[in-house]
């Protein structure tokens, strides 16, 4: 799974299984220029793709040749980064105030993933991912007066 750019500058990602076979795939929107396409970022055992694309903005979800998007609540842009094998999905949403926020979706429900004291407007804290079988979720903070700190975090 990976993506691509075209002559024109749009994404295009795709997937491919280990006999050489493969698909395109294109989130149903016009794209057109550079910055814009469909980026997968992360998909399960399942096989069930997750990602975000670009001009317009959407989180998606690919499964069996339907798309799904996802939005966090009153968010400017969500971006998804990772799926479980129990399809629990993470990512991250840039808020009206230039914060972003981690977050983990799990059965339609958001819950917020920020390590105590995160602060930095227009920085704050994400996720960058989850392992597949564990729930074990790798991000990142900024904290006062520190450098931007990684952290683990376990899936509840």
């Amino acid at each position: 799974m990976g993506w691509y750019t075209d002559s024109t500058g749009v994404a295009h990602g795709f997937k491919r299984w280990s006999n050489g076979s493969g698909i395109t795939l294109d989130y149903p929107a016009q794209f057109s220029g550079a910055n814009s396409g469909t980026l997968p970022t992360a998909i399960n055992d399942k096989g069930v793709i997750v990602g975000s694309t670009q001009s317009p903005y959407h989180a998606f979800i690919y499964h069996n040749g339907q798309w799904a998007t996802l939005q966090y609540p009153n968010a400017v842009s969500t971006l998804l980064n990772g799926i479980s094998n129990d399809g629990v999905i993470v990512g991250n949403a840039q808020l009206a105030d230039g914060s972003n926020q981690g977050f983990l979706n799990k059965n339609g429900v958001f819950k917020v993933i920020s390590p105590p004291n995160a602060s930095g407007l227009g920085i704050g804290s994400g996720v960058t991912g989850i392992s597949l079988r564990n729930g074990i979720i790798l991000g990142f903070a900024d904290f006062a007066n520190s450098p931007r700190q990684g952290y683990v975090a376990q899936c509840i």
